[in-house]
């Protein structure tokens, strides 16, 4: 039977080969660590605080108010920092009484504006947090539930700038039960939050019933979706590079403030995989962002506009019109085209 220390040593030089292999951490020299004061996050600063000695660490914790130990959490998070000399950021980040959408939603927003917060307060270059495999595989279903598209099969990334959040996630490839076994081998302490057992949200009805029913018809469920997060990734980095070369050459000028042009035809006759990857960047620089769009939006803009059969479609954000050759983005606002920060234009 392997001693603590060994199992220590062992799954440490598994962060570390992961750490050389993805190389999340370059051009890092300080972290803001998002630090809940469950095992994972706990594990995740000792972690690197071992490998990366040289990195200076800024703990955030946001305390969401859900729970009536929520105000313990935050003292322990603080207490850790403490004893580690590190500097700690205790956040208020409840949501607002009027709070109607996803609380998940809300909080993982919270979270990322305390962290950009934190960053721009502290001078930190990225936002280290500590998702395992076993989150990854739990993406990757609960976003297959939802109907995504490759994108969402990707997953998350070992590293990925969110708009200058730049986020690492060092041990995404250590499964969390090899993660506890590290923490219990270190002698760490750390807090254990009942929410994680409140079936009401999807990502833990996933955990608890989706995920071991999986393993017991496949066992190594976990690893194997995993590896198919990664895969997907591989392909849908190729096809993004792909679409920005082909969006290169079929973009116009548009003089519409906000607004993008393609050439219709040409776009039309790409492999329909590449033109909606090009669709995809395109929506993106119209809006900002892609959130709320499906594949129903990307075939109206292709199949009706595109193809001729309507000369126009407003999607969200978004009116597509066909003018000659000319595929014309325009920025939507309350079904009308609206300049960004110019109010509205008929």
């Amino acid at each position: 039977m392997s001693s603590q220390p060994e199992v220590a040593e062992t799954r440490l030089a598994a962060v570390e080969s992961l750490l050389r292999s993805d190389d999340p951490l370059r051009g890092v020299d300080h972290l803001v660590v998002g630090c809940s004061g469950g095992g994972d996050s706990i594990a995740l600063v000792d972690v690197l605080r071992r490998l990366c000695p040289q990195l200076r660490l800024t703990l955030v914790h946001c305390d969401h108010g859900a729970r009536p130990e929520s105000a313990s959490d935050a003292s322990f998070v603080a207490a850790f920092a403490a004893s580690l000399d590190l500097q700690c950021h205790i956040v208020d980040a409840a949501l607002p009484a009027s709070w109607t959408g996803s609380r998940e939603a809300g909080w993982r927003d919270l979270r990322r504006a305390a962290f950009r917060a934190a960053m721009h307060e502290t001078g930190a270059d990225a936002v280290a947090l500590g998702h395992t495999a076993d989150d990854q595989a739990e993406t990757v279903l609960l976003n297959l539930a939802r109907g995504s598209g490759l994108r969402g099969l990707a997953a998350m990334q070992a590293r990925v700038d969110h708009d200058g959040l730049v986020v690492v996630r060092p041990l995404l490839g250590m499964r969390r039960s090899e993660l506890r076994e590290y923490a219990m081998s270190r002698g760490l302490e750390w807090r254990q939050d009942a929410s994680n057992d409140d079936v009401a949200f999807s990502r833990n009805r996933i955990r608890a019933t989706v995920v071991p029913q999986l393993e017991a018809i496949a066992p190594g469920v976990v690893g194997n979706i995993a590896r198919l997060a990664s895969i997907v990734r591989e392909h849908e980095s190729y096809l993004e590079a792909e679409a920005e070369a082909a969006r290169s050459q079929l973009e116009l000028e548009e003089d519409f403030p906000g607004g993008v042009a393609l050439c219709g035809p040409r776009l039309a006759d790409l492999p329909r995989a590449l033109a909606m990857a090009v669709l995809r960047q395109a929506f993106g620089a119209v809006r900002g962002h892609v959130r709320g769009m499906s594949k129903e939006h990307f075939d109206v803009v292709l199949d009706e506009v595109v193809g001729g059969r309507h000369g126009a479609a407003d999607i969200p954000g978004i009116r597509a019109r066909l003018e000659g050759e000319k595929l014309r983005l325009l920025p939507l606002r309350d079904r009308q085209l609206c300049a960004p920060d110019r109010g509205q234009v008929s």
